[in-house]
């Protein structure tokens, strides 16, 4: 790898450079986490490098023992809640002030990455990186690239842990172990056990002010970035559309934020803004809050006019109702941009939102634009664009905003719309489902 910098006079600078031309640092897993030392065959092989500057890669040789891939959502790429029950790699890097990020990669090429805000606080999880890993006969490998900003500020100390097995033949391995014959038990954030390591494999930048990750994890909101046409295209950063969610005060109401390019297309007939049933053919953008498993979800469209829309879906392009009473909502124009800030009561959302995604669109017949958060992947054979394609919907954690989101009951909304179960009709196959997930969700608040 290359890094070019220019004007390249400063220590850290030189630093990077010098960095950028070697193999980074290497770490082996030699013990198990209560200092048991490993056979040569069980050591576990984790190389840290910088890769452009703003990201760095770590790359893991380890044996492979088979154990089943992970059987909860998620596909290889993608974030898998529960993965920590499966075959993985975990690395935490931490500060002085115990911020850490916890980055677990499965042998089957799952990813789960969190952020956490003093011991066990979790902030943030479900974070999306670029992770694939391929199993060669009885080893595995991985290759994980992690954004700097995902990183806390001054990180300092780190940890790293190997899991195998299931239940009670688990076995888990660490690079730096507890003491013998620890106390209380296994407990990989166990931040004592965290040692001092080289920093200088990490970018030079990762000193310095907190990033907009961390700043946005600990003040409980959600930032995303339309930044890509629908089939995946770049758009320049003055084309990007940026949204911010959070709980408001009352914690009644999700606050939608919105910055957008103003093209200045033609303004819907309602000339004073409110809920617009065309308002998709205009200048708009589009949010989307999907439940999983049973596919309801929500749209949200908010345009540069002040009009707005919430639609209600029950599965794949199956409306079931508009809504056409007031949301609060406020808009802004200058010449180049408008803002927008929409309040969404809580109850418009269906139960057990996991998954979303984002669009905007303007510009009208032939020269229609269509951009989107999560694209269409390249090796897709979809030839025109399609807000719904849920497949391509990725996780978001609205549950460490608004934890009564794990609740399978539907608000009386939903309910109204005759589309959810009461619990006098569920089938034990549902009602099993409801009990998964929360026990799912339970443990990742306390893992």
């Amino acid at each position: 790898m290359v890094f070019y910098c220019i004007n390249c006079t400063s220590f850290w600078c030189l630093l990077l450079m010098l960095i950028s031309y070697s193999n980074g640092a290497d770490y082996v897993i030699k013990t198990s986490w209560d200092n048991a030392t490993l056979d040569s065959a069980e050591q576990i092989k984790i190389n840290l490098e910088n890769y452009d500057g703003k990201s760095f890669k770590i790359v893991i040789e380890a044996p492979f023992y088979d154990d089943p891939p992970p059987d909860t959502p998620g596909d290889p790429g993608e974030p898998k809640w529960r993965l920590w029950d499966f075959e993985l790699v975990k690395i935490f890097f931490m500060n002085n002030l115990h911020q850490y990020i916890e980055i677990e990669l499965g042998a089957w090429g799952h990813h789960f990455v969190l952020l956490l805000n003093g011991y066990r606080h979790t902030v943030q999880f479900g974070m999306l990186i670029n992770y694939n890993a391929d199993r060669i006969g009885k080893r595995w490998n991985g290759t994980a690239i992690i954004p700097l900003s995902y990183l806390p500020t001054n990180t300092s100390k780190m940890n790293m842990y190997s899991f195998h097995g299931l239940s009670d033949k688990r076995v888990v391995n660490a690079l730096y172990p507890v003491s013998n014959n620890p106390p209380t038990g296994l407990d990989d954030h166990r931040i004592e056990a965290y040692q001092p390591f080289d920093v200088t494999v990490l970018p030079a930048e990762q000193t310095g002010s907190t990033s907009s990750v961390w700043s946005d994890a600990i003040q409980g909101i959600r930032s995303f970035k339309i930044a890509s046409s629908w089939n995946g295209k770049a758009l320049s950063p003055s084309e990007s559309v940026d949204l911010h969610i959070q709980l408001d005060a009352s914690s009644r109401n999700l606050v939608l934020n919105v910055s957008a390019p103003f093209y200045d297309d033609r303004a819907p007939e309602e000339a004073n803004g409110g809920p617009f049933a065309d308002l998709y053919n205009y200048e708009v953008v589009h949010l989307y809050l999907l439940s999983y498993p049973d596919f309801k979800y929500v749209e949200i469209e908010l345009g540069p006019w002040g009009h707005y829309l919430v639609v209600f879906w029950n599965g794949y392009y199956n409306k079931v109702g508009n809504l056409v009473s007031l949301l609060k909502y406020t808009v802004n124009r200058n010449a180049s941009r408008w803002t927008g800030s929409a309040l969404i009561p809580l109850t418009y959302l269906p139960p057990k939102v996991y998954l979303m995604n984002a669009h905007s669109s303007h510009g009208v017949d032939a020269k229609r634009q269509w951009n989107s958060l999560y694209p269409v992947p390249s090796n897709s054979n979809q030839t025109s664009p399609d807000y719904h394609a849920l497949k391509y919907y990725k996780f978001i954690d609205i549950t460490e905003l608004y934890p009564e989101n794990d609740d399978p009951k539907c608000s009386q909304i939903w309910q109204d719309l005759n589309v959810c179960q009461t619990s006098a009709v569920q089938s034990p196959t549902s009602a099993v489902g409801i009990v998964l997930f929360n026990v799912a969700f339970v443990l990742l608040f306390n893992m």
